[in-house]
């Protein structure tokens, strides 16, 4: 992840050869998790890392841990689909 400290998103870059970010924002809707794709939101042409965008402003303080586990468990989740 990354971000600055200031904002109210965090960049999360998908490694290559991993799942797609359709697969994963796909998983993330049936499990009601928001993230949103980054290639939705370039500006420019050429290569672009592949990547989701997280909002944190919302949630409630007390808030923050449980989303931050339904997310690691779906990229984990994300991760371990089609492997034997």
């Amino acid at each position: 992840m990354r971000g600055i400290a200031a904002g109210l998103h965090a960049l999360v870059e998908l490694p290559s050869g991993g799942p797609g970010k359709a697969e994963i924002v796909a998983l993330a809707r049936e499990r009601r998790v928001a993230v949103e794709g980054l290639a939705d939101h370039w500006t420019g042409s050429g290569p672009h890392p592949a990547g989701l965008i997280v909002g944190y402003a919302t949630p409630a303080a007390h808030a923050f841990e449980p989303a931050l586990d339904a997310l690691a468990r779906l990229l984990a989740d994300a991760a371990g689909r089609g492997r034997p």
